[in-house]
């Protein structure tokens, strides 16, 4: 239990640092390659947390997994890297979507639901780029696990804020 509230506190802390890293280097000129940098051993940190054994199969840990390929995902994307950030993003996909099931407790926390349908945006913006044809499918699937959704996720503000960004 002890070792899973560490995993996840560093995965916050990577998290953060990516973040931080986008939000206050960004405008400051000569800083590209400190932000890189900090990027890429965001990526190495985080490429750890996609790792998964076997034996360690519970929902907490499939979950884990998702976040740590969604953010790989985001740092490919902003190291130009769409292949890469394409196929993490669809990986963090089928795992969130096997931690949503309805006999998994996660199925009705709107906050689980509202990251699969906000990583499957993410999937879209980068079809957009490098493969248009597919996008439009992406957003119209998006959309229908929006619609699909249980009463109680589809009132919550989360859910109203991720429909907002779908429309």
């Amino acid at each position: 239990r002890d070792a899973q509230l560490n995993f996840l506190r560093v995965q916050q802390a990577a998290s953060r640092l990516m973040r931080l890293s986008e939000a206050r280097l960004r405008y400051i000129a000569g800083s590209e390659p400190i932000r890189k940098e900090i990027l890429r051993d965001t990526l190495e940190m985080s490429l750890l947390f996609t790792q998964r054994s076997p034996k360690d199969s519970t929902p907490e840990a499939i979950l884990r997994a998702a976040h740590a390929h969604r953010m790989v995902g985001d740092i490919e994307e902003r190291l130009n890297d769409p292949i890469t950030a394409l196929q993490n993003y669809e990986q963090a996909i089928t795992y969130y979507r096997e931690v949503l099931r309805p006999n998994i407790s996660f199925y009705h926390r709107p906050e689980v639901q509202n990251e699969l349908v906000e990583t499957m945006l993410l999937r879209w913006r980068v079809l957009e780029a490098v493969a248009p044809d597919c996008a439009e499918g992406a957003l119209d699937e998006a959309m229908e696990l929006l619609d699909r959704q249980p009463e109680t996720t589809r009132l919550s503000w989360q859910t109203r804020s991720t429909r907002a960004a779908v429309l």
